[in-house]
């Protein structure tokens, strides 16, 4: 990795990291910027490290995006990190079982979501 794209990559990868570790509401949809730059520079020198990096990162932003109730980016996020999970024929079972879990999740959520629209439209109409 040139040292350009390597400095960004630790910069961003560490910004985004304190955000994600820490929970820090107010700056998740920063993180998921940021990790953006991160995946892009690492984009530039794929390779294995791009490859299980980027699974971590997206599944990470998958995390995010659904404490921000953003599910079509979960799924993408998801969609991206499974892609590259067949691409590489390695089955790393942590990944495997994050994604699941995530997906189930998101799932269980969209649900729990619909449900509480549909309450409140059935209150809406009563008024």
């Amino acid at each position: 990795m040139a040292s350009t794209h390597y400095l960004i990559y630790e910069c961003s990868k560490i910004q985004a990291g304190i955000i994600y570790e820490n929970t820090l509401v107010d700056h998740l949809d920063y993180a998921i910027r940021v990790w953006d730059l991160t995946v892009e520079c690492m984009r530039q020198y794929p390779s294995m490290f791009y490859h299980t990096n980027t699974i971590e990162i997206r599944t990470k932003q998958a995390q995010l995006s659904l404490q921000l109730e953003n599910f079509a980016a979960v799924n993408d996020y998801l969609d991206e990190a499974q892609a590259i999970l067949d691409f590489i024929d390695v089955p790393i079972t942590n990944y495997i079982l994050r994604i699941r879990a995530i997906r189930d999740l998101a799932d269980e959520t969209i649900k729990l979501t619909d449900g509480k629209n549909e309450n409140n439209q059935k209150q809406a109409e009563r008024n």
